[in-house]
């Protein structure tokens, strides 16, 4: 651990300023709908199939009467479905290699009316303590966090407020992360200031999967959405909305992002800074095979659409589409002036791929980033991509439609020919 802390001492360096703004604090406003007892018998009987038959199946709240309850009473191997509802806590995964979901996460109604709610006390799910891909967060609303502090990592600093990894390589995927706020007040003592790292989803020394979230309308210092240290696969990801001083997306040292669509995220929280408004790299040797591709990147209302510290090889920053940023699509730091440049000897536009056109969502009003026909993002991914059995896109969708990966979280689909029905014989 002593070493891997003085790994990151840069990083952190990188992202701590002298000069904070205050963030700005909402409410979510979260609306959820009473489930049919079928759907969670059917569920239920469903998982009970698939799991060993040593695992058992707790149920939230019929038999338990919270979810860290249940957590306590598990096993690895053990499930937890929790019904419609809003449970006011923080949970621990303790080290269980479990399953936690909701009665349907494929149901954007029923994941948006299962809410983990902290109510701004520290995090809202913690992973540290070594759990493996095996334990998963499925199918909540996870808000309300504030953050976790870990002097390992760097005194004043809060990791994670929506979810906390230290440590831990879990699985968290069809949530809905959004209303998590990081502190970006210093303070006046300097035992107590603070700066949050990743309000929706954040750590280090962890390499969880990240896959199939909806990542929005979270604030802190650094990293909004998401702040990773260690060798995170972030895939397949809806990231917008979001906003910090620096990096109102993604911060990453280390680590994987690929097909996610990242939009309209700042870094607006104080004036003169704005680096990072999408996506922020940290590249360092200690961290090596980092790598951005087929994504969508655009629309940053401020902070530019990537920006990178470092040296990085190149194949790292590849079949992105990047378009629209303000101040410019690509900014790193001038090597002679130490001053962030934007675009220009910066911009990777038609360089390891990357393109730059409006990817035609459905609907930017609406928060339909399906692309349609005749979108640059169709075809357009790394034809080299692996694209393993059963992957899927953030619908849930079989990943490759066409002939080559599509950028962006959503596979095109259009080019699926419709099914004739003639009606009865």
């Amino acid at each position: 651990m002593i070493s891997f802390v003085k790994s990151i001492s840069t990083v952190l360096t990188a992202v701590v300023s002298p000069h904070i703004h205050r963030a700005i604090n909402s409410d979510y406003p979260l609306k959820g709908r009473k489930m049919k007892k079928m759907i969670l018998v059917n569920l239920t009987l469903m998982l009970a199939i698939q799991a060993s038959a040593l695992s058992a199946i707790r149920l939230v709240p019929d038999e338990y009467p919270s979810i860290q309850a249940a957590i306590n009473d598990c096993y690895d191997g053990d499930i937890i479905i929790v019904e419609p509802g809003r449970y006011y806590e923080t949970i621990n995964f303790s080290g269980k290699n479990i399953i936690l979901t909701g009665t349907d996460p494929n149901d954007p109604q029923v994941v948006a009316g299962t809410i983990i709610d902290a109510e701004g006390d520290g995090s809202t799910v913690i992973f540290e303590n070594g759990e493996t891909a095996e334990a998963v967060l499925r199918g909540f609303t996870i808000t309300g966090g504030y953050g976790t502090r870990n002097d390992a990592f760097g005194g004043g600093i809060l990791w994670g407020g929506g979810i906390y990894c230290a440590g831990a390589s879990p699985t968290i995927t069809d949530n809905v992360i959004a209303g998590n706020h990081g502190p970006v007040d210093e303070g006046t003592n300097p035992e107590n200031y603070a700066y949050g790292y990743g309000a929706g989803i954040g750590g280090a020394d962890a390499s969880p999967i990240i896959t199939r979230n909806i990542i929005k309308d979270n604030t802190t210092y650094a990293g909004a959405a998401i702040f990773f240290v260690g060798d995170p696969k972030i895939s397949d990801n809806l990231i917008y909305d979001n906003s910090a001083i620096i990096g109102g997306g993604v911060i990453m040292a280390g680590g994987q992002l690929s097909n996610n669509t990242i939009i309209g995220n700042d870094a607006s929280f104080q004036e003169g800074s704005q680096f990072g408004g999408n996506v922020y790299i940290i590249f360092d040797p200690e961290f090596s095979g980092t790598r951005i591709f087929n994504n969508i990147i655009c629309g940053a209302t401020s902070g530019g659409g990537i920006v990178w510290q470092g040296v990085f090889s190149p194949d790292a920053i590849q079949f992105n589409n990047v378009w629209n940023n303000t101040p410019g699509n690509y900014g790193t730091v001038d090597n002679n002036t130490g001053q962030y440049i934007f675009d220009g000897q910066a911009n990777q536009t038609g360089i390891g791929n990357n393109i730059s056109g409006d990817p035609l969502f459905v609907d930017v009003d609406t928060h339909d980033y399906h692309i349609q026909t005749g979108s640059p993002c169709i075809n357009a991914g790394d034809p080299g991509s692996l694209i393993l059995r059963g992957q899927t896109d953030f619908d849930g969708e079989r990943r490759l439609q066409g002939g080559v990966v599509n950028i962006g979280a959503h596979e095109y689909r259009g080019y699926v020919p419709p099914l004739a029905v003639a009606g009865p014989d």
